[in-house]
């Protein structure tokens, strides 16, 4: 399954004819997560920037250095908060290794380092974002802790975490040689119901955990329980008025500036333009008005 020997299936079968082939099952169930995870574009968009991040801080020996050492610095109070515990947190490599869709389990071990060293990942990125050696690495380090920062990324830290530690457990035991088709779909029913009544039963308990979190992390908070408005079904009702209304412009610029008036300056383009695109306005203004308006704009040698 690792690819190392290509077509080996392949091969057996044509050598075996009799030889019957099982999917692995650990297999399928990676295969799965990945296809679901990909089709919810919040889901996708959080991995993007989680990998983003553990990339930018684990990509030189320096920034490594860094973490490890404030992570040094702050595991006392970590393992007093529960946080962390004396086997986790300190020793473990906080760099991201790309899992493939058939490894997502890694998944899990890495929400699970990013949750516990989440202050070390932020200090880091802040420094980077002040004394990066170039605008492009400051530039993305500030972006990410805009990302990182928020309460919508540190629920689907905690929601991703508990979803995979389910899979992941299920994953574990679908490894094991002495596992029978039994026992599978007995495990995997009862992480079908563990799911269910996590979505059922466990949604405050979750928002506390995420609302603790952003607490002790100066994250804020946003209140749940006021009006939501969606900002961008207006932008979408506004986007096509404003197309249209430019579009106008531009085809009333191909009247106004022809070639008899094609030295017409910036001004005077405007003042014609806005007299002709809003002609059905102008149309009810009579003419004895706009001579009035222009007769008593300064005195005049005669009368208009």
């Amino acid at each position: 399954m690792k690819g190392e020997i290509n077509g080996l299936k392949t091969l057996i079968m044509k050598d075996s004819p009799l030889a019957y082939y099982i999917h692995y099952f650990a297999h399928q169930l990676q295969l799965t997560l990945v296809a679901i995870a990909k089709k919810h574009v919040e889901v996708e968009d959080f991995f993007y920037h989680v990998t983003n991040v553990l990339n930018v801080v684990g990509r030189s020996f320096k920034r490594r250095d860094l973490l490890h050492h404030h992570q040094v610095k702050n595991l006392k109070q970590l393992l007093e908060s529960g946080e962390a515990h004396t086997e986790q947190g300190l020793n473990q490599e906080c760099g991201l290794q790309r899992p493939g869709d058939t490894h997502w389990g890694l998944y899990f071990k890495t929400l699970d380092n990013f949750l516990v060293i989440f202050s070390s990942i932020i200090h880091v990125l802040g420094v980077i974002e002040i004394e990066g050696s170039t605008s492009s690495y400051r530039n993305q380090a500030e972006y990410l802790l805009t990302k990182v920062k928020t309460f919508k990324f540190v629920f689907m830290l905690h929601l991703m975490l508990k979803v995979l530690a389910m899979s992941n457990e299920l994953t574990k035991i679908l490894q094991k040689k002495n596992q029978d088709i039994v026992n599978v779909v007995e495990f995997l029913n009862i992480s079908k119901k563990r799911l269910q009544d996590m979505r059922e039963n466990e949604w405050e308990s979750l928002l506390n955990d995420v609302s603790s979190f952003c607490d002790s992390h100066d994250i804020l908070i946003p209140k749940l329980d006021e009006p939501y408005f969606p900002v961008k079904s207006s932008l979408i009702l506004i986007l096509p008025v404003a197309t249209a209304t430019v579009e106008r412009a531009f085809s009333s610029m191909k009247h106004i500036r022809n070639e008899v008036r094609n030295s017409i300056g910036d001004q005077y383009l405007n003042d014609c333009l806005g007299c002709y695109i809003e002609r059905d306005v102008f149309a009810n203004v009579s003419n004895d008005v706009i001579v009035d308006r222009f007769q008593n704009m300064k005195t005049r040698c005669g009368q208009l």
